[in-house]
């Protein structure tokens, strides 16, 4: 589908985010260069809490001038989003219709202070390797102070954890990962007792328990205490929003030297009980870093489980990290229920971010989320979790 830059102005202002701890401020807008290589550099604008445009005035391998936009999502100092090269349109005639938008690869800005950043980059084109620099502030608008968020002690990291029986529903064992941002992303892998995950809902779906995903966002950072919001989702992606079932709750990480890191989450609700979460340690899984789109290009094979039956569902991602999944033993791009794209920007972490959009329901909102390969005695494991607001979206998948 062709984009315009207005599209990309329209997409960056009004898209659907989940919120760090707090937005990089406007001040943070202006010019930012390598004194080290005066001669090209980046023109920064925030548009909103978590969303900014980065406009990188730079050469192709041939020394000719280029221009680069940068579409980021800011989570925290983190500004990060797909790369577009523009190209066709002439001189004089400036005709919208010969302008063209081809994804040239990914960009991850992380600012270190008001002064300072770090620029990472990865080119899908040739002539173009991957590579990093540091850049300073070279301009900055008049009467514009600088309040950075604060930063977030919590590794990026595999954790684990417990929920607690409630009124209705028995303990769970939970999975999930903390991200840069200080954000968990986690699920119900399976009941306390049990050997089985829980299944996740498909087409005629019935049944007691089905996993809830789950989110962990910092709010405010005080010594060793990081207070967080979390919030429950039923992970019925795949079998309509027919349970919107979001809990709220509070809690905090906590880092004490005789017990370690450690998280409690409470919500005033009768079918949630408390959470606790530590990293996981030593458990004979491991999460895969770095991770790259090549590496996670592929089809990976996952159940959703019907009222009698389990029916076999597909996800597929390419090369350029074009998503589709759906129900189904492959996934055709003309017919996969979730269209979207996977991003890489801190693939050095392990980390990997996507978007997704219902095309069977399209008035819903994009679901947005993590994603991440863990090894264990099984072999590799694609775990997606996110939500889009409402509906929990889950995904544990092992490559066909």
């Amino acid at each position: 589908m062709k984009q315009t830059l207005r599209d990309l102005a329209i997409l960056a202002a009004l898209a659907f985010t989940n919120s760090a701890i707090a937005g990089l401020p406007g001040s943070m807008s202006g010019t930012w260069y390598n004194p080290a290589q005066s001669g090209h550099g980046l023109s920064l604008e925030v548009l909103a809490a978590d969303r900014a445009v980065a406009i990188w005035h730079v050469f192709d391998a041939d020394g000719q001038p280029m221009t680069l936009y940068i579409d980021g999502r800011l989570d925290g100092r983190l500004l990060s989003g797909p790369v577009y090269a523009p190209k066709g349109m002439r001189f004089g005639s400036f005709d919208p219709a010969q302008l063209q938008l081809p994804v040239w690869g990914q960009a991850a800005i992380e600012f270190a202070s008001c002064n300072e950043a770090q620029l990472r980059w990865t080119s899908t084109q040739t002539g173009f390797p991957a590579g990093q620099m540091t850049v300073v502030r070279l301009t900055q608008a008049a009467g514009q102070s600088c309040d950075l968020p604060p930063e977030n002690f919590l590794p990026v990291e595999s954790f684990e954890g417990q929920m607690q029986a409630s009124d209705t529903r028995p303990a769970t064992e939970l999975e999930g990962i903390v991200d840069r941002e200080g954000r968990l992303w986690g699920f119900e892998r399976r009941l306390r007792e049990a050997t089985q995950p829980l299944p996740v809902p498909g087409p005629t779906w019935v049944g007691a328990y089905s996993p809830r995903v789950i989110r962990i966002e910092p709010v405010a950072v005080e010594g060793s205490v990081i207070s967080a919001r979390s919030v429950l989702y039923s992970a019925h992606a795949f079998w309509g929003p027919i349970s919107l079932d979001v809990v709220d709750g509070s809690g905090s990480w906590r880092a004490d030297t005789g017990t370690g890191l450690r998280g409690q989450f409470d919500a005033a609700a009768h079918n949630v009980g408390v959470q606790t979460w530590r990293p996981q340690g030593l458990s004979g899984s491991r999460r895969v870093a770095p991770v790259d789109l090549a590496l996670l290009q592929g089809a990976y094979d996952f159940t959703l489980r019907g009222q009698f039956f389990e029916f076999p569902a597909t996800v597929v991602i390419d090369a350029n990290g074009n998503l589709c999944m759906g129900p189904g033993n492959g996934a055709d791009p003309e017919n996969c229920q979730f269209e979207g794209t996977v991003l890489a920007p801190e693939g050095q972490y392990g980390l990997l971010e996507f978007s997704a959009t219902d095309r069977s329901r399209p008035a819903l909102a994009a679901y947005q989320g993590r994603a991440w390969l863990k090894e264990d005695d099984l072999g590799r494991e694609l775990i997606m979790v996110g939500d889009n607001g409402t509906v929990g979206l889950l995904v544990t998948a092992r490559p066909r």
